[in-house]
C-alpha cells in the first residue's frame, strides 16, 4: 500500500516504539515525509520526535493522535 498524499506532498504514519512512552500515549502521529535524515522530526500536531523512538506504519492502524488529524493539509 502507498503513503497518503496530500498536495502538499506524502505523509508518512508513525508512532512511538513500544517502551518510549505510555502505552496510551503510542497513538499514531502523522509526518510531512522529508527526504534528508534529521536528528528530530515534527509531527503535523507540533510534537517533535526522535526518528530512532518511531515505528514507521505502512498502512493506518491503531488510535490516531487527534491534532494530527486536525492539522493535516487537504
Amino acid at each position: 500500500m502507498g503513503k497518503p498524499v496530500t498536495s502538499q506532498g506524502a505523509m508518512v504514519l508513525a508512532r512511538p516504539k513500544p517502551g518510549t512512552v505510555g502505552e496510551t500515549k503510542r497513538v499514531v502521529h502523522l509526518f510531512l515525509a522529508v527526504a534528508q535524515a534529521s536528528d528530530a522530526v515534527t509531527a503535523l500536531c507540533g510534537t517533535s520526535f526522535s526518528p530512532r523512538t518511531l515505528d514507521v506504519l505502512d498502512h493506518a492502524s491503531g488510535m490516531p493522535c487527534t491534532a494530527c488529524l486536525a492539522n493535516c493539509p487537504s
